[in-house]
């Protein structure tokens, strides 16, 4: 063996420095070193293929005098007497090995460990699924996902492990839409209303792309949107009163709802409180309007202390009641809302 030599590292920690020439499987080791205790006890990893009993490690253990007794076969360590039995410590890095493992290749040891790098097995095809198998090596197993050769308006598919074209890019499957593609600007799809289709539903009749989707007229369609309509076999049709919002088709209602299956929402008022107009609503835009009526003619203004009352430009107006009753010490007026004459002594007469 070469010459030892160990030096005091840390408090109670001592290293083996300059371990030279160990024979390691035919091949050569250079500037080993130990790191262990005062008292000899190892606390570097161990080594080997990852077991650290006899039986992987057949030195450690083994009673010796010197170095020498402790050679080994190990690749990737090297032997070293301690306290009179071998240990088996960590070789050089880079020493090439043999892992036995066939999907790697460059083994070299690595902290005591032969370790080898994946092989690589891609064969640049997107229709093989690429592996490697622990007997076999590289493996390319055909798959049938879609592929591409870089042409955004052509769909391709993988087909027996190759790449073959099967249609357009664009085509989404819906016979109510029109595709197109531009080979900058990829695809384009316009929604149709009119051409003939099939909704797959067989209780429905003349079926037609309605903006871009397919609808049919049911069999058992009766044009009320507050009912749900099915067909069931030999049943016949059936008609589910639905609970939800609708649409009664009238500008001049609000709050539009289904009940007991019928649409119906509740009437715009108009009315603007004046018996001089007429107030309707415009059906064509929901507008209000209040035409004047009745000019001259008798109105009710609905105040119990006025009389002959009757519309005057649009305005009902009257004549007002006179409770006068002659009495300068009495304050006199009509009493809403019952209309009567109520007299109240007067303080500008005193008592």
């Amino acid at each position: 063996m070469g010459q030892e030599t160990w030096s005091q590292n840390l408090p109670g920690s001592w290293v083996l420095l300059g371990v030279s020439l160990f024979s390691l499987g035919g091949c050569v080791a250079q500037d080993m070193s130990y790191s262990g205790d005062a008292s000899g006890q190892d606390t570097s990893a161990a080594i080997g293929d990852g077991q650290n009993d006899a039986a992987a490690n057949p030195i450690e253990g083994r009673p010796c005098a010197t170095d020498s007794d402790c050679e080994t076969d190990t690749p990737c360590g090297v032997g070293v007497c301690l306290a009179g039995k071998c240990r088996l410590e960590p070789g050089p890095n880079g020493f090439v090995c043999d892992d036995n493992d066939i999907c790697t290749h460059n083994d070299a040891c690595f902290q005591g460990a032969c370790i080898g790098s994946p092989i690589p097995c891609s064969d640049g095809n997107a229709c093989t699924l690429d592996a490697c198998d622990p007997t076999a090596g590289c493996v390319h197993a055909p798959t049938n996902q879609s592929c591409s050769d870089g042409d955004p308006c052509t769909a391709y598919q993988c087909t027996d492990g190759s790449c073959f074209a099967v249609g357009s890019a664009c085509d989404d499957g819906n016979p109510c839409t029109q595709e197109s593609c531009s080979g900058t600007l990829g695809c384009h799809t316009v929604a149709l209303s009119g051409p003939a289709c099939d909704d797959g539903n067989p209780c429905t009749l003349n079926d037609k792309c309605t903006f871009g989707a397919c609808k049919g007229g049911g069999l058992c369609d009766d044009d009320n949107p507050c009912t749900a309509d099915s067909c069931e076999g030999t049943d016949g049709c059936k008609h589910v009163n639905l609970e939800q919002i609708c649409s009664d088709g009238l500008m001049c209602t609000n709050f539009d709802t289904c009940v007991n299956g019928a649409c119906k929402g509740t009437v715009k008022t108009c009315d603007d409180g004046n018996p001089c107009t007429a107030d309707t609503c415009d059906s064509a835009n929901a507008t209000c309007s209040n035409v004047p009526i009745q000019e001259g003619g008798a109105c009710d203004d609905g105040n119990p202390c006025t009389y002959d009352t009757k519309c005057t430009q649009s305005v009902c107006s009257g004549v007002t009641k006179n409770c006068d009753d002659g009495d300068a010490c009495t304050d006199d007026k009509c009493i809403f809302p019952s209309g009567q004459c109520l007299h109240t002594p007067s303080f500008k007469c005193g008592t």
